[in-house]
């Protein structure tokens, strides 16, 4: 077998650092296949380049090789790793982990989820939360630059062993046949991390036993292997990786039997619309060895695409379980919360939750109060505090880093909260600007539209909705362009007063709640169907609706806190 088999086969197998923030819907297997094909196309792309930059490698290496009486591996390597003239390389700051591990997938294992409480906490207002992988710009180059790393490897190991080859009739690399000796640069690579991370995701996915395993400390995770913790007899997926580059290091490794022995595991446990996605990774495997020299890009694409089937399932299952608990993980969740918080703010004193709480009982800007015996009186206290953070004005500006402790879990809806009821308050200035200039083709439903986008004004567009001369036109579009900016005062009063309505429509939303929490979650019982509204998430109704369920939902956990 050609010598680049096994180099290109290892390096892609694995990912470490996975970003934990893996939050809720999985894509669908078309969507999900079209994207693997299209990533597939992208880095077909760059094979012209890759060719080129290989043949160059392979140049540079026999002319060292020759140019030295005794080939030192050590020097070549160092030569390689430094990025010089002879090896350049993409990104010599490059990775070293994989972008997914056992670790980084751990917040998807069911105990991780029991004991989650921003999990729990989501759970209560979305009934159909789902986990989706993170897609931040971070982990997305952490990804790219790993994978290009790893074709840089792969060139360069594959062309120093056709080299050393060539070379090894004159002996100055080893003694014994080329054929029996081991890569002695395979062990300074990505490979032997990337195998080890990659038996370890795919047995966390395939065997229920082995996360417990992990847990327990039967089986020793890659951190505490790398470590130098000992590691246990008889863990599968230390063996399985070893067996791979003891292969790897003798050029036996099969890597078109390895792929086809993964995907028909992974066959006998994933869902059945996952199917189609790993025949295409079979598929593009075989094509990889439908030429003379193995395509080492498609390679790596197919170990890529290895660990994003693992992912996926991995994601499927943590959906289902997510599923199946979700009655488990929503009782007494407010107690859950309220312990979780007495914990953790024991640890933080000087937390501003106290003031916060003292802070919305002796500020009232809107004027909207009920009697303190009311039931409603200490959800829409909190409300007010809400409220605050919701405005854009300069001078009463807040900013979402200076949320306390006890609406650290809301921090997302908060600033969803904050956007809409922006778009709303430009939107109601603009509809009143339109027909105070007389059109009579003003919609609101369009201005909501044009307002909406990344608070980017379509000063134009607006403008044409008034329907009149061209002085008018012009007039509107002057008028927008200076009074829709949170500075202008003419903004700063339409905020306010929208801001009352929303807290008058709260307070009669919060009058609408149980009496007391029948249920075993601790909320009211009318709890999942406050918030359902027909009505734009910008309009007064829905965030006036959302507004009430935080208030109530942080009043039922801090209220004995908060009376301290």
């Amino acid at each position: 077998m050609s010598p680049c088999i096994p180099l290109d086969s290892c390096e892609q197998k694995v990912s470490c650092s996975h970003s934990a923030d893996t939050l809720p819907v999985a894509s669908s297997s078309s969507t999900t296949t079209s994207n693997c094909q299209a990533h597939i196309s992208l880095k077909r792309r760059a094979s012209a380049e890759l060719t080129s930059d290989s043949l160059k490698v392979q140049r540079n290496i026999s002319q060292f090789s020759q140019s030295t009486s005794v080939c030192n591996d050590d020097d070549l390597w160092s030569r390689y790793v430094s990025g010089s003239s002879a090896f350049p390389l993409r990104n010599p700051c490059a990775p070293t982990d994989p972008p997914i591990s056992v670790d980084s997938l751990s917040e998807l294992d069911s105990r991780s989820m029991f004991f989650n409480p921003q999990v729990r906490h989501d759970l209560a207002f979305d009934s159909g939360l789902r986990f989706r992988p993170a897609d931040n710009a971070a982990k997305q180059k952490h990804t790219r630059d790993f994978w290009e790393a790893m074709v840089d490897d792969c060139t360069f190991l594959n062309n120093y062993d056709s080299v050393s080859s060539s070379n090894s009739a004159s002996g100055p690399v080893s003694s014994g046949p080329v054929s029996k000796r081991p890569m002695s640069l395979l062990m300074q690579t990505r490979i032997p991390i990337s195998l080890i991370t990659f038996f370890e995701v795919f047995h966390s996915v395939v065997d229920s036993d082995y996360i417990a395993g992990l847990q327990n400390g039967t089986f020793a995770s890659l951190s505490r292997y790398m470590a130098g913790h000992p590691v246990p007899p008889n863990d599968p997926a230390l063996e399985q990786a070893r067996n791979c580059i003891n292969q790897l290091q003798y050029r036996s490794f099969d890597f078109l039997s390895f792929v086809e022995g993964i995907v028909s595991r992974c066959k006998q446990h994933c869902a059945p619309l996952r199917d189609e996605l790993l025949d295409i990774i079979v598929q593009t495997s075989r094509e990889a060895y439908s030429v003379l020299v193995p395509d080492t890009r498609k390679l790596v694409d197919v170990f890529e695409m290895l660990y994003s089937i693992l992912e996926i399932m991995k994601l499927d299952a943590a959906n289902h379980t997510l599923h199946i608990l979700r009655p488990v993980l929503l009782e007494a969740v407010t107690q859950f919360e309220e312990d979780y918080f007495t914990v953790r703010l024991s640890a933080h004193p000087t937390d501003r939750y106290a003031s916060f709480y003292k802070e919305c009982l002796s500020a009232n800007k809107l004027g909207v109060s009920v009697a303190p015996n009311n039931k409603s009186f200490g959800p829409l206290t909190v409300s007010r505090g809400i409220i605050d953070f919701l405005r854009y004005t300069p001078d009463n500006v807040k900013s979402l880093s200076d949320i306390p402790l006890s609406l650290s879990l809301d921090a997302a809806r908060i600033k969803e909260l904050r956007r809409d009821v922006r778009c709303y308050v430009l939107s109601e200035m603009a509809y009143e600007a339109a027909q105070i200039f007389g059109s009579s083709a003003a919609n609101k439903d369009i201005l909501i539209e044009l307002l909406s986008e990344g608070h980017k004004f379509h000063r134009k567009e607006i403008a044409k909705i008034v329907d009149g001369p061209r002085a008018t036109t012009e007039f509107v579009n002057d008028w927008v362009h200076r009074n829709l900016h949170p500075s202008s005062k003419l903004y700063q009063k339409f905020e306010e007063y929208i801001l009352k309505r929303i807290l008058k429509q709260t307070l009669e939303n919060l009058q609408s709640f149980g009496d007391s929490a029948k249920s075993g979650s601790g909320l009211p019982a009318n709890w999942s169907t406050i918030a359902d509204t027909n009505e734009p998430v910008w309009s007064l109704g829905s965030i006036s609706s959302r507004l009430a369920q935080l208030a109530v939902y942080n009043w039922t956990v801090f209220r004995r806190l908060y009376r301290k």
